[in-house]
């Protein structure tokens, strides 16, 4: 110590200490988390993590955007070199745009990645090819985005494309609004109350309280049919009750 200021060597191991809680302080905030998983999905070369708070975590290869952190970490990889590389997450960490989220659903497609919230609110990001966010454009998202004409309870995500369980959302006054005020003057233990999840969509604008319908948006139809770049209800299965729904990756 001279004149009050630390030695090299004292700085380089108050340095080292400072790292250490760091490094313990987010070990331990991760463990806690991820010690109460809900679901995993996994794409390509990446994966989500689901926790119990209604948390999402991701990690793996960062091309794309899939991880949702904001970067695709495209690089050279050598100065003046024209080869590109991309970055391996190994530690999972939480998607921050999503951090004041619940998150109730999740999936990853072949390179991109779509989640539904306790509100209904379906967000997207990734490879957008084909439409497969469902943004009516191509473009890679590296953050999530939600879409705003659905809301949602369950997704999946296949190779170029996307699905949802939900309800189509209409701006403005809803006829929803009168069904709502309707149903909140009967008793709480009625049989035919609403389940949580559409009491919330109820509030949202949906346009329909009725059973949820499947959409879809992305390549959906096989290679013969044009690619639906926003969500479209799949008329085949128009009043059935869909319960639940898989996206499935193409086999040669």
């Amino acid at each position: 110590m001279q004149g009050g200021v630390p030695t090299g060597r004292r700085r380089r191991r108050h340095r080292h200490r400072h790292r250490r809680r760091r490094h313990h302080h987010h070990h331990h905030s991760l463990t806690h988390h991820l010690s109460r998983l809900q679901a995993v999905c996994c794409g390509t070369n990446f994966n989500l993590v689901r926790d119990a708070d209604g948390g999402l975590w991701s990690f793996g290869w960062s091309e794309f955007g899939v991880l949702g952190n904001g970067t695709d970490g495209e690089h050279n990889l050598a100065d003046g070199s024209v080869k590109l590389s991309y970055q391996a997450v190994s530690t999972p960490a939480r998607i921050a745009s999503l951090r004041d989220k619940k998150i109730v659903d999740a999936a990853c497609g072949t390179a991109h990645c779509v989640a539904a919230a306790s509100d209904g609110t379906v967000y997207t990001w990734g490879n957008g090819g084909y439409g497969r966010l469902g943004h009516r454009d191509q473009a890679n998202l590296h953050t999530p985005k939600a879409l705003p004409e659905l809301k949602a309870s369950r997704v999946s995500a296949g190779s170029a494309y996307t699905a949802a369980l939900g309800w189509a959302v209409r701006h403005g006054r809803s006829r929803t609004h009168t069904m709502r005020r309707r149903r909140t003057q009967r008793p709480a233990h009625s049989a035919d109350a609403s389940p949580p999840l559409l009491q919330v969509l109820h509030g949202g604008k949906v346009a329909s309280a009725g059973d949820a319908q499947l959409w879809m948006w992305g390549k959906c139809k096989g290679g013969q049919q044009d690619a639906w770049m926003y969500p479209k209800q799949e008329q085949d299965l128009s009043g059935w009750k869909v319960r639940s729904a898989a996206a499935l990756a193409p086999r040669s």
